[in-house]
């Protein structure tokens, strides 16, 4: 009850690709390639045109600011319920860069919140947070609890709740783009990149990365181990970027 009146998720897109991965497994459906990834994957990867392709089943995971360690867990969580071939793992380079202690948790929260009740969704939550998150983590109307006393967010979030289209998961849009369903949000907005005056910047990343990235390496690895036990064929791709936001955003060669 807090979760419904608190947590406002009227335009969440994780919210539709979650309820679609569990409509599709209790249908009986399978899937064989899966897509796994932050928003590049996201809105770069169609299945619907992957399939008219291949004529393999597809569906991307893909889901904001994911790191490899988010990805993983979803990993498993499809591995539960579909027979996957094939997993193609965006290695956005950004994400390579993410220490546990200075993780953004809304990226793992904004999965998690979806989950079903498994095992692997309790390791999630126990094993990707420090103690002190665990009630944000496992309580989503915790991170909205000042919002209590303000009636009219609460009204605001009720009235998108009863709505038909919420109620039925129906694809939402925003701005320019839209939930295409299994995953994929597509857009057919034009990017100027010369009118952008700020980008992401990782100038303060160390020459000697060793040590910041082992955290996301273990996660990489425990990837690469699960499609090997699964006797799944694992591919690591790069959704296309401008030249100007390699340029801008920096250490793609060191990532590479």
């Amino acid at each position: 009850a807090c979760n419904y009146l608190l947590v406002d998720d009227a335009s969440s897109y994780t919210r539709l690709t979650m309820h679609e991965l569990y409509e599709t497994a209790d249908q009986g459906e399978n899937v064989d390639t899966l897509f796994l990834g932050s928003s590049h994957c996201f809105r770069a990867y169609d299945p619907g045109l992957f399939e008219e392709l291949t004529g393999e089943s597809a569906f991307n995971l893909g889901s904001s600011s994911q790191n490899y360690d988010t990805s993983y867990y979803l990993l498993r969580e499809a591995g539960r319920y579909w027979d996957l071939k094939t997993v193609y793992l965006d290695m956005h380079y950004k994400f390579l860069f993410i220490d546990k202690k200075d993780r953004d948790l809304v990226q793992a929260n904004i999965i998690s919140d979806y989950m079903r009740l498994s095992l692997n969704k309790a390791e999630f939550l126990l094993t990707t947070s420090e103690a002190k998150d665990y009630t944000n983590r496992m309580l989503p109307f915790r991170r909205n609890w000042q919002q209590l006393g303000d009636l009219s967010y609460l009204r605001g979030v009720w009235e998108k709740k009863q709505t038909e289209s919420y109620r039925n998961y129906e694809p939402v849009a925003v701005e320019q783009e839209y939930y295409a369903g299994k995953g994929f949000v597509w857009s057919d907005a034009e990017f100027d990149a010369e009118a952008v005056t700020w980008w992401d910047n990782f100038t303060d990343i160390p020459e000697d990365m060793d040590s910041d990235v082992t955290y996301t390496l273990d996660y990489i690895g425990r990837i690469v181990e699960f499609c090997k036990e699964e006797g799944i064929r694992l591919v690591f791709v790069t959704a296309p970027s401008l030249d100007r936001y390699l340029e801008e955003i920096g250490p793609y060669d060191m990532a590479h």
